[in-house]
């Protein structure tokens, strides 16, 4: 719930400073309007009107009549009651639109000008009368309740008349009609050129064209015509017919409206089976989606996966990460590291969205660095972190504790790899062992592969690197694959007994033994 309208629900001595800095921010305009939508409906009706008559007032003074004619729209939606807002909204349609000759005929018909007609009602008739044009089409209003797209209503302008405020349509199927403005906008909105249902009905050649060229204009035209969203069994529905396409046709074409809706800041693709497809006019960016999964992240990893799936997509559309979202991602940062219990996982991703262009302050990005130095358990820290983690902690470590002048001793970065490797992923054991290799410690390292292979319940996660493969296995002192096999089999036959007194245990070494058996399609094994 935002700050302002707390303050206006409890009446704060603070809140009309607090709404003069909303209205004088652009960016909250639309957080303001919704508290005078609050005031005007809880019995603060004057209060409502007072502020918004004052704000557009201010307004007024500094933009343009159209720039002021939007803001006392919004105004007098919010206050329908407000007199004062809707007689200067009148004043300001005159302003911005000086050379139209019919305006105060429209005025006078939509009932804006008057007040006996809803803000509502009266604004959706004076946007009709004011874009309507003898030749264009009308939709049905209420043709989003029917799921069939092919029975959506037509209807041409024939013409209008605003001195006896009504317009005739000339439905698709039916005799013309005339119906004042008001009818006229409750039953139908104006079609866009390239509405759907109208190159439907009446240019199938452009429709065509379209599905081929834009095949997100027409997804979006489709998702709108029927009230803002649709699942995706109503959008095969539509267009695999025999007036538009065969099936086959549409599994292509669907195959490129998914992937432009996806980079598409007005879709939301949600759910599956069907997967339902939402329109929103006022958009969303990249960085606000990101920005807004992150605030419902709460493990490390998974807030690391989330920014890099980011710079992923922008680096696919060959665009640099924005400056503003890594400043935000730096604040977060800070956020994060100043919550309680903060661990190593925590700092490693600072680290990493640091080094990825982050703005954090030095001593967030530099922390994961000093507990890798400092901590006592390092070991067990690192073993108990996810995956995607593993690079960065194995990378500080080497710098975090070198090698003394006298040689390799029990708590530098050699000593931690050997301690690793039992538990190591196998992509990060094939890390750990070349480290080893290139520092001259193969000796230590076949030791630690031999008591690897003697003790598998210890190194469920080593004895899977061995037999899988490891990377440089002929600089490497190996157990022979049928004893590598032997300890499997071994291992799943403990499983059984295990399970008894450990059933996560157990499920662990069934899941370390098939996933190494299945490796790179049971290849190791069909050699045997």
């Amino acid at each position: 719930m935002s700050n302002i309208l707390e303050l206006a629900k409890r009446n704060d001595s603070s809140f009309d400073d607090a709404f003069s800095a909303a209205i004088a921010d652009p960016a909250k305009a639309g957080e303001a309007i919704g508290v005078l939508a609050f005031l005007a409906g809880h019995d603060r009706a004057e209060q409502a009107e007072m502020l918004a008559w004052a704000w557009l007032s201010d307004f007024r003074q500094s933009h343009t009549p159209a720039e002021s004619l939007d803001l006392a729209r919004r105004l007098l939606q919010a206050t329908p009651a407000s007199a004062q807002i809707r007689d200067d909204l009148v004043e300001l349609y005159k302003a911005a639109l000086p050379g139209r000759a019919d305006l105060a005929d429209w005025l006078n018909a939509t009932g804006l000008a008057g007040g006996k007609i809803s803000p509502q009602r009266a604004l959706r008739a004076m946007d009709l009368a004011l874009t309507a044009q003898p030749g264009r089409h009308l939709v049905d209003r209420t043709s989003h309740h029917q799921s069939d797209l092919h029975q959506h209503r037509i209807a041409a302008i024939v013409s209008l008349d605003a001195a006896g405020g009504a317009l005739t349509v000339r439905p698709q199927r039916g005799a013309e009609q005339t119906l004042e403005i008001l009818r006229a906008a409750d039953d139908y909105m104006l079609a866009d050129a390239d509405d759907f249902r109208l190159l439907l009905h009446t240019d199938p050649a452009r429709l065509k064209e379209l599905l081929s060229d834009d095949p997100l204009a027409v997804l979006v035209s489709i998702i709108r015509a029927s009230g803002g969203q649709i699942d995706t069994d109503a959008v095969k529905d539509a267009l695999a017919d025999d007036r538009v396409m065969s099936n086959a046709e549409y599994s292509k074409w669907w195959s490129r409206a998914r992937t432009a809706a996806k980079k598409s800041p007005h879709v939301r693709i949600e759910g599956r089976s069907p997967t339902m497809l939402i329109y929103d006019p006022v958009g969303t960016s990249l960085e606000a989606d990101t920005l807004a999964t992150l605030a419902k992240t709460w493990e490390p990893a998974a807030r690391l996966a989330v920014v890099e799936g980011y710079v992923r997509t922008k680096a696919g559309d060959k665009l640099a990460p924005d400056e503003g979202f890594l400043a935000e991602i730096g604040k977060r940062i800070e956020k994060w590291l100043s919550l309680p219990g903060v661990n190593l996982a925590d700092a490693l991703v600072a680290h990493r969205l640091a080094e990825m262009g982050a703005a954090a302050r030095p001593e967030d990005a530099a922390l994961a660095r000093r507990m890798l130095a400092e901590a006592g358990d390092i070991v067990q820290r690192i073993i108990a972190l996810d995956a995607p983690l593993w690079p960065d902690a194995l990378t500080l470590l080497q710098p975090a504790r070198p090698v003394g002048p006298a040689g390799p001793g029990p708590d530098d970065w050699q000593a931690a790899y050997l301690q690793l490797l039992p538990h190591a992923p196998a992509e990060m054991a094939d890390v750990i062992a070349a480290a080893l290799l290139d520092a001259g410690q193969a000796d230590r390292l076949n030791a630690e592969i031999m008591a690897i292979a003697e003790s598998p319940l210890e190194a469920l996660d080593g004895l899977a690197w061995l037999w899988i493969g490891p990377a440089r296995a002929a600089d490497l002192q190996l157990p022979r694959p049928k004893e590598l096999l032997d300890q499997l089999l071994w291992l799943a036959k403990q499983a059984e007994t295990i399970a008894m007194t450990d059933h996560k245990f157990a499920r662990a070494i069934r899941a370390t033994v098939r996933g190494a058996l299945s490796a790179r399609g049971y290849a190791r094994l069909r050699d045997l």
